[in-house]
C-alpha cells in the first residue's frame, strides 16, 4: 500500500497510476486530511453486436402513414 501526500503526489502521478494499474493500493491525503483511493478499472472492451435487439424492437404496418393533426407542417 503507499500512502502519500497531496503535494508529494502531484511530482509522481505516473508512477502512482502504474502503481495501481499493478494492483497496489494507492491512497492520497490532502491538506485537510481526507483520503483518496486511486483505483484502477478494467478494460471497457465491449463492442457493439450487430442484430442484438432482433425480435425487440417491431415496426407497426402503419409507421409511415401521415399523423393525424400534422398536415400543416407536411409538405
Amino acid at each position: 500500500m503507499l500512502q502519500i501526500t497531496l503535494n508529494e503526489a502531484q511530482n509522481q502521478l505516473p508512477k502512482l497510476l502504474k502503481a495501481a494499474a499493478e494492483g497496489q493500493q494507492v491512497i492520497i491525503q490532502n491538506n485537510e486530511g481526507q483520503d483518496f483511493q486511486i483505483i484502477s478499472l478494467p478494460p471497457y472492451s465491449k463492442k457493439p453486436q450487430y442484430g442484438s435487439a432482433k425480435g425487440i424492437v417491431k415496426m407497426l404496418d402503419n409507421f409511415d402513414d401521415p399523423i393525424e393533426d400534422f398536415e400543416e407542417y407536411m409538405p
